[in-house]
């Protein structure tokens, strides 16, 4: 329970990690466009036919390591065990 002038505000641990993850994966997306591969929220398939099937996995392969350098290491542990 936190009070702040005078108002009391309860968090549980559950919503302030959803409220964490939910501004995450804001700031991934606007990571992802920053480095031109946004298109990666889509599934491979989805992707325009125009692009070609490597360019397809270099950008999936970008995307991916984008995101694994902004996990935290909390997050890369639970994932690693």
């Amino acid at each position: 329970m936190q009070s702040r002038m005078g108002i009391s505000t309860w968090r549980s641990k559950d919503s302030m990690e959803k409220t964490d993850f939910s501004i995450w994966r804001k700031r991934m997306k606007v990571i992802l466009v920053h480095v031109k591969v946004a298109k990666a929220l889509e599934r491979k398939q989805n992707l325009p036919s125009t692009i070609a099937t490597e360019e397809k996995e270099e950008i999936m392969e970008r995307a991916y390591s984008t995101i694994i350098l902004h996990l935290s290491d909390r997050v890369l542990r639970s994932q690693t065990s």
